[in-house]
């Protein structure tokens, strides 16, 4: 019998601002999770937010400016990212501002593959497709 795959979701949590080696700092982790081989990754861009190292509020507070806050999410097997995170982490020193990454469990009730197959965890749905 297989043993379950513990799937999860990862979120980093970074500065617009920030750079890796002449690129944006979202942007390299992004390419190279593709690199890596993870399920996907998808980059938001945050219309407001602050973290520990904001500095004090002033009258702009609440001006889109050019810094906002990025969220690279991440899906795959807890192990792969756990794995990801350890070849990307010393890429973090480089960075001006904070960050955060977090992990959570996750279930992947629905997906098609590239090849056009369709995986559903029907038990999980009210409907069957």
């Amino acid at each position: 019998m297989e043993t379950p795959v513990e799937i999860a979701q990862m979120k980093i949590y970074v500065s617009s601002t920030d750079t890796f080696h002449g690129s944006a700092f979202y942007q390299a982790i992004a390419i190279e999770a593709k690199n890596f081989g993870l399920f996907g990754a998808t980059v938001y861009s945050g219309m407001f937010g602050f973290g520990v190292s904001s500095r004090h509020i002033d009258k702009k507070f609440w001006e889109v400016a050019e810094k906002v806050p990025i969220i690279i999410e991440l899906n795959d097997e807890r192990e792969q990212l756990l794995k990801f995170l350890n070849r990307i982490r010393p890429w973090f020193t480089e960075t001006r501002k904070g960050f955060l990454v977090t992990i959570s469990p996750t279930e992947i009730i629905l997906k098609k593959d590239q090849l056009g197959a369709t995986q559903t965890r029907t038990e999980d749905l009210d409907f069957v497709p």
